[in-house]
């Protein structure tokens, strides 16, 4: 997206271009190193916005809250919602996705109403399961969570009690794709779902077609051949003239990118504060993961529009293929999201 928007002049702001610098550090999953690439983003590379993931992102907060750094992120946690917080945003609809689906799962198929949700005994797994649990408990599901541990590489119980409970819905989080060949192996005939927007190549690296086959999950719009957002389309045709075919790059966290871009160029500055008071009052935008909007949290007492849904593109595997199952508006995954949330 840099070096599309560069070469095409530039970032727009009230008439004036400016060329676009990504500045990246990796955190390595490691808490003092995600707070010193903050530290050096802020102090010595001088940035003013920084788009993140959200596994470590509450311990950089105060850090960028204090500098006025204007921070869109995939928080996992409610601290971002602090009503303290003036520059903070979550902007990759991961709480509001959960609940959405789950609502979609249940308005979909009325008849499946067990849900059996593996998760791996660490700190991603226990996450996860933080924020799963209300969410089904609000949808109507009836809900069984079984831990693994981390590093087992026998998940063959895990199978064998999957399949003597039966759910109508099996998951897993937290880990990698073997629980479901495990839970398919051991026999289990109900319907598997994936809650991440791992793309269908991704997941049959680690699963036959067989294991595969009728599995649900959440897709990204770049996943399909003619993708339903303009940003999908514009990064897609990006990508394939540049390497000569779609390679499925991991593009979830863009969404923070595009939001900060469209945010710029909508508002007509580069002052963080003016842009965090414009987010702050309502904002839409496409990525090439969907469409997003931002919403407010009234359950947590902040009336700024700082957590965010989005369109959500539901596919299903046949046959070793992608086919689009479905789509979650935005309208109707803001309802799913409220009704979740009490509101």
């Amino acid at each position: 997206k840099v070096k599309m928007l560069n070469e095409a002049g530039g970032l727009n702001v009230n008439g004036t271009s400016y060329t676009v610098e990504l500045v990246s550090y990796d955190s390595n999953n490691d808490q003092a190193t995600m707070t010193a690439a903050a530290n050096r983003l802020i102090y010595e590379d001088e940035v003013q916005y920084i788009c993140t993931d959200g596994t470590l992102v509450d311990s950089i907060i105060p850090i960028t809250e204090e500098n006025k750094v204007l921070l869109c992120t995939s928080a996992l946690s409610n601290e971002i919602f602090d009503t303290d917080y003036s520059y903070s945003f979550q902007t990759c609809a991961n709480n509001s996705g959960v609940a959405s689906t789950f609502g979609w799962m249940a308005d979909k198929y009325p008849d499946k109403t067990s849900v059996a949700i593996a998760y791996a005994d660490n700190e991603m797994g226990n996450m996860a399961l933080g924020l799963f649990g209300p969410s089904i408990e609000k949808a109507g599901l009836e809900a069984s969570f079984i831990s693994y541990p981390d590093s087992t590489t026998d998940l063959s119980s895990l199978g064998t009690k999957i399949r003597t409970e039966s759910p109508s819905w099996f998951l897993a989080v937290g880990g990698t794709m073997q629980p479901y060949a495990a839970v398919y192996n051991a026999g289990y005939d109900g319907q598997f779902y994936y809650t991440t927007a791992s793309s269908t190549a991704s997941i049959l690296q680690e699963l036959s077609v067989e294991q595969a086959e009728g599995l649900i999950a959440q897709a990204d719009a770049t996943e399909f051949e003619e993708p339903p957002t303009p940003a999908g389309v514009e990064l897609r045709k990006a990508w394939i003239e540049e390497y000569g075919e779609w390679t499925y790059p991991s593009i979830s966290f863009a969404t923070s990118f595009y939001c900060i871009l469209a945010a710029i160029e909508e508002a007509g500055t580069l002052d963080t504060t003016e842009l965090a008071n414009h987010l702050a009052q309502g904002f839409s935008w496409d990525a090439p993961t969907g469409y997003y909007k931002l919403v407010s949290r009234p359950d947590l007492g902040n009336d700024r529009t700082v957590d965010s849904v989005q369109t959500i593109y539901m596919k299903q595997i046949v046959k070793g293929e992608t086919v689009l199952l479905d789509t979650i508006t935005l309208e109707e995954s803001e309802k799913y999201f409220m009704d979740s949330i009490g509101q």
